[in-house]
């Protein structure tokens, strides 16, 4: 850790972390970790009340990120929803006014081959081809304002009609695990014969999905799309064994399994053989076994336990 006054930091050019986030658009903990992973020259000051202050060096920062965000804070048509908008909103706004000015002259196949190379170039500013031709065109709507983080502004949107979501459930809770999209679609064909409803302003599929699941546990969700069976095998209660005290060769276990694959026997009739094994716990390694069409019994067992003695 480094230590210099005021004086000093004044007269050179390093740039307070908190400055450094709003120019690369990076929360305060991304910033620190790039520095502690010797991404950028840093400095840590200790203030008032033992505090640490980081400080980036200004040559240390991507220039293509830092230069575009400046030349745009300063050309930047500011508009009173946008200066009185919460900086979390800010953020986005900038990041879409970064790639719509360098996409402006792309169209087509052209344009998400470029977003494809964008993203890997620009980590922190990474978006899809539908994100960025949707905040494209509220952007020439309604210029920076269309581009801020609007979360919460859909609300009166996501409030759901019981009686549609009752449907709603009645339709995804069933064996079969039919599509979230069919249920949604089945739902809003039920709530446009009561009222003048369309995919506009009716709450969306994930709208419908979150709410049932902050309502109903999901082993109850899972037990009632795909049945008992399958809820045991993933939510059923198990003991875990404990492996580590055991020696290879210590312990052998057997068992009988029937094969699901169709064979023909000596007289041409269709059978399902069985399959008798022994096989060491520890590493599960088969140790002898016999494949016959009939019953299993003790002989069987017998029969391979002698091959597994005989080689093991």
């Amino acid at each position: 850790m480094l230590d210099c006054n005021k004086k000093q930091l004044n007269k050179s050019n390093w740039i307070p972390i908190n400055e450094v986030c709003e120019i690369l658009n990076l929360k305060e903990k991304t910033i620190k970790d790039k520095c502690r992973n010797g991404q950028y020259i840093y400095k840590v000051v200790q203030g008032a009340n033992n505090k640490l202050n980081y400080f980036i060096k200004y040559d240390s920062l991507p220039k293509k990120y830092l230069k575009e965000s400046l030349e745009i804070s300063k050309n930047k048509e500011y508009s009173k929803t946008y200066s009185n908008a919460p900086i979390w909103a800010k953020n986005q706004a900038d990041k879409y006014i970064l790639i719509i000015k360098a996409v402006q002259n792309l169209r087509g196949n052209k344009l998400k081959e470029y977003i494809k190379i964008w993203n890997i170039e620009n980590p922190e500013f990474k978006t899809s081809y539908s994100c960025l031709m949707d905040m494209k065109n509220r952007y020439n709507k309604l210029g920076i304002d269309g581009l801020l983080a609007r979360y919460g502004h859909l609300k009166s949107r996501c409030e759901i009609n019981p009686d549609y979501f009752d449907y709603f459930k009645n339709l995804y809770l069933v064996e079969g695990a039919p599509s979230l999209q069919t249920c949604w679609d089945l739902t809003l064909g039920y709530a446009m014969k009561f009222e003048n409803i369309n995919k506009s302003n009716f709450p969306s599929r994930m709208t419908f999905l979150r709410r049932l699941e902050r309502e109903i546990p999901k082993q109850s969700i899972y037990l009632a799309r795909y049945g008992g069976s399958a809820w045991n095998r993933k939510f059923g209660s198990y003991i875990e064994r404990d492996y580590a005290n055991i020696i290879c060769g210590k312990v052998w276990v057997s068992d009988h399994a029937q094969i699901d694959v169709a064979c023909m026997n000596v007289d041409g009739n269709v059978v399902f053989p069985w399959v008798t094994a022994w096989r060491d716990y520890k590493s599960g390694k088969w140790l002898g076994w016999i494949l016959q069409t009939g019953h299993p019994n003790s002989d069987h067992i017998f029969q391979t336990f002698y091959y597994a003695a005989e080689s093991y």
